[in-house]
């Protein structure tokens, strides 16, 4: 499956990467629809 990478900062990739496998019952696969990064920095100084 393809994947959005994260490779060092400020770089991603997509990725060819194994499809996740439950491994316990307790174990969930999540699809991420949707992200978002905020840079901004709540500094007053």
């Amino acid at each position: 499956m393809l994947a959005y990478t994260y490779v060092e900062p400020g770089r991603f990739e997509l990725m060819e990467k194994q499809k996740p496998v439950l491994q316990d019952q307790r174990d969930a696969i999540v699809r991420v629809t949707l992200a978002s990064i905020c840079s901004s920095v709540d500094d007053p100084t």
